[in-house]
């Protein structure tokens, strides 16, 4: 099963090959007309919560993911998802990379998302690139492999969490 993607690769070469193209020159065709937008590696929930964001606020987003059921609904929404494995320098390419204004990270795979800042930096130094993790356990690899932020669940739920707390308590939010 680890191998199975090698497999198939060799045995329908020509057809992976075809299929892989079409996706890539899809993903460029949507991207065209973009530009200064924030790429979003991953949509899920996360995802989703920052693309609405973004649009409430009229910036432009272009989001990967490699679920082609919600990439299908996404894209049945009107949204601007796309199928598309961010740890590839093609489909970051054509994504619109060298045109974006941020990239976002916001699946949990730690070596996924090594992958993709190992790739973007490559491509593009001076793009600020945030990224979500499950903690801190990994923030100063992920720091040194060139993300600018990283954004751990379990602090940022603490954080909002706190200040509910502290002004459910009467602490004043001026200090």
């Amino acid at each position: 099963i680890h191998f199975n993607g090698h497999i198939a690769k060799r045995l329908c070469a020509r057809s992976y090959g075809r299929e892989r193209e079409q996706m890539v020159g899809g993903l460029a065709a949507a991207a065209e007309g973009l530009s200064d937008h924030t790429i979003i590696c991953g949509y899920g929930r996360v995802g989703q919560n920052i693309a609405r964001f973004l649009e409430q606020e009229n910036f432009h987003y272009l989001a990967l993911d490699l679920d082609p059921l919600r990439v299908r609904e996404a894209r049945e929404a009107g949204e601007q998802v796309n199928y598309g494995d961010s740890t590839h320098r093609n489909i970051l390419e054509a994504a619109g990379l060298m045109r974006a204004r941020a990239l976002v990270v916001s699946f949990e795979n730690y070596y996924a998302t090594l992958k993709v800042l190992a790739q973007v930096r490559q491509l593009r130094p001076d793009i600020p690139v945030l990224v979500r993790t499950a903690d801190d356990t990994n923030l100063d690899r992920l720091q040194q492999a060139g993300a600018t932020e990283v954004i751990p669940e379990t602090l940022e739920a603490s954080l909002m969490l706190s200040s509910h707390l502290l002004v459910l308590l009467g602490v004043s939010v001026r200090q």
